[in-house]
């Protein structure tokens, strides 16, 4: 006999299992964050490898928010910095001196 999750209340798996049921939410709160941040990190990188790495988190950020996706450029900074993603800056030419 198979059975669901679904056909016990939360109250009454978290007194079965000994855990709090702010426990229970928390963990699930925490799986959908995770879960939307490896889907925006997939983004995240689609348009960092569009734009030869050039790009970095200020405008990956413009980029995936002019394509409809809801983000901070706190939250993409952050991604990016895990994952080790960092936009390369052009080559500075060198002073010249007036003589």
């Amino acid at each position: 006999m198979k059975t669901h999750l679904n056909e016990f209340s939360i109250k009454a798996l978290s007194r079965a299992m000994q855990i709090q049921r702010s426990g229970f939410y928390a963990h699930q709160k925490a799986s959908a964050q995770a879960h939307e941040n490896a889907r925006l990190l997939e983004e995240i990188q689609r348009v960092y490898c569009e734009h030869q790495g050039r790009y970095g988190s200020t405008r990956v950020t413009l980029q995936l928010q002019k394509e409809g996706f809801s983000c901070s450029e706190n939250r993409v900074a952050r991604l990016m910095r895990i994952e080790g993603l960092a936009g390369i800056c052009p080559r500075r030419k060198p002073p010249t001196y007036n003589r």
